[in-house]
């Protein structure tokens, strides 16, 4: 017999209770329901919140619009389950199946999901600030437009995933694998991303200002015109990295190693460059106003056009770099090697400083 209204509302009453016994009580009721009576109850009332539904079997049940506000569904069946515009704040998901489930729109703002697998879970639009996914696997998930301030995403795979214009500052990412992952117009600035695998990303106007890099791996990634101000990249793995037109203000660059760094038009003004290795790199119009240059190796870069206007070259290498037409105006160079630089056309006046053996 299905319940009665009344019956529905006392066993919410023992599933939110704070007495063990009485919580007990109430899954050892809602266990014995048949599947009709199940959906029939969580439908008809839709305030859950605080419930003990741990450990539940509740797969393809609809919790659309419900208020699960502080609820306990760690290690619940929940695939294929509708959570469409549900209010999850501050809820216990971790180690929930949610293979197939709906949370378009759903607020899980300081909600737990650690070790939950939603590589195939529908996240569009839902609200995840301050969030917990430690060891989360989204691998593919589109996350596009995705507001997660703040959110934990340490350890948590999203090879492949769709970050496309999401918001994710300050996250903490580290060791996050990113490998693939699409993130053009994304903000991660302020975000932890020390030793982060960012491999391969389309990270297209990707906003790192002021984030952590030190010993991530941004091999193979595009990131023209991306926003990389006042970051820090210490030991960052760069080779095939694409850093066109991209800005780099006040970036601290410590110890980068590659050939041929793609970055024509970056803006660094104001960086700091030290002991990074960086031969043939094409810097071609390039803005390094102000920025400080110790012991770099720009053998056979192409500057071409660059702008050097007070800027600090100390122990560097610019043997058969390209510096036509480069502005060199107010700048301090002092190199150890400079056998076949090409400075034709380059602006210097009485305030450029060269050191030999330029000269």
């Amino acid at each position: 017999m299905p319940l009665s209204h009344p019956q529905m509302l006392s066993l919410v009453s023992l599933l939110r209770s704070t007495n063990p016994d009485a919580q007990k009580q109430g899954k050892e009721l809602l266990a014995v329901l048949s599947e009709d009576d199940v959906r029939a109850t969580m439908a008809a009332v839709g305030n859950l919140s605080r419930c003990d539904l741990s450990g539940m079997r509740l797969a393809g049940l609809s919790f659309r619009g419900h208020n699960l506000n502080g609820c306990d569904l760690s290690g619940s069946d929940l695939a294929c389950s509708d959570f469409f515009r549900a209010h999850l704040r501050r809820a216990n998901l971790s180690g929930c199946d949610l293979i197939g489930a709906d949370l378009r729109e759903s607020d899980l703002r300081q909600c737990s999901l650690q070790h939950v697998d939603l590589s195939e879970t529908l996240l569009t639009g839902a609200r995840l600030h301050r969030a917990d996914l430690t060891r989360a696997d989204l691998t593919g998930a589109n996350l596009a437009g995705l507001s997660a301030l703040g959110v934990n995403l340490t350890a948590a795979c999203l090879i492949g995933a769709d970050l496309s214009d999401a918001d994710l500052r300050p996250s903490v990412l580290e060791p996050t694998i990113l490998h693939d992952a699409r993130m053009a117009g994304a903000d991660l600035s302020r975000a932890r991303l020390q030793s982060v695998r960012l491999t391969a990303v389309h990270g297209h106007r990707l906003r790192l200002v002021g984030a952590r890099l030190s010993g991530a791996d941004l091999r193979g990634s595009d990131l023209k015109e991306a926003d990389l101000s006042d970051a820090r990249l210490h030991r960052t793995r760069i080779d095939g990295l694409n850093l066109t037109m991209a800005t780099a203000q006040r970036a601290e660059l410590l110890h980068l190693r590659t050939t041929r760094l793609a970055a024509s038009g970056i803006d660094l003004t104001s960086a700091n460059l030290t002991n990074c290795r960086l031969p043939e790199a094409q810097l071609k119009g390039a803005r390094l106003a102000g920025a400080f240059l110790l012991r770099v190796d720009l053998s056979g870069a192409d500057l071409t056009g660059a702008d050097l206007r007070r800027t600090w070259i100390r122990s560097g290498r610019l043997a058969g770099a390209c510096l036509r037409g480069a502005d060199l105006r107010g700048a301090w160079l002092g190199c150890e090697t400079s056998d076949g630089i090409d400075l034709t056309d380059a602006v210097m006046d009485e305030t450029t400083t060269v050191v030999s053996p330029l000269v």
